[in-house]
């Protein structure tokens, strides 16, 4: 995620997202044995990656759009937020019923996406246990804008990580 100058925003609406790097980490929070995130090699690399990028002025703003009630991968990413934070990271969350009074679902229930500098979308293809399949890469403008559009949506209908209590 080094390929943007100005701003990255991501939208991640999976329940549950079966990453091999995060297993340990996910099986030791189900067993109340919590291990810190950046105990592991990957996640401490993407949260110096975080802090370098920001550091250098750069923008990175993730919504996650939650179930109601969250999944126990969901509880984990809210668990492990002081970690993206502090490496500079704006995480905010938004629940599900919110995204589709505001019209964000269903256009978007399937589809996890960044957006680059207001110029490339990167969306991501996940099969339904949530195995990241592949991932597409498009400067369309007209894809570009709609993904501007959307993040502008999700961020005004979200709250922060910092500032939540529950999800809004």
């Amino acid at each position: 995620m080094r390929s943007f100058r100005a701003s990255a925003f991501r939208l991640e609406v999976q329940p549950v997202y079966l990453e091999p790097v995060e297993q340990e980490l996910l099986t030791r929070f189900a067993a109340d044995e919590f291990m810190a995130p950046d105990e592991v090699p990957e996640l401490a690399a993407w949260f110096t990656q975080v802090a370098e990028q920001t550091a250098a002025g750069r923008t990175m703003t993730r919504v996650r759009v939650q179930t109601e009630p969250p999944t126990l991968y969901q509880q984990l990413e809210q668990w492990a937020d002081p970690w993206n934070v502090r490496a500079g990271e704006e995480i905010r969350y938004m629940s599900e019923s919110t995204a589709r009074r505001i019209g964000l679902f269903p256009a978007t229930e399937s589809r996890d996406w960044w957006l680059l500098d207001d110029a490339v979308v990167i969306e991501f293809a996940h099969d339904p246990a949530g195995h990241r399949l592949r991932y597409d890469r498009t400067t369309s403008k007209e894809q570009v804008a709609q993904a501007a559009a959307w993040r502008d949506l999700a961020i005004s209908h979200s709250i922060p990580a910092t500032s939540r209590s529950t999800v809004a």
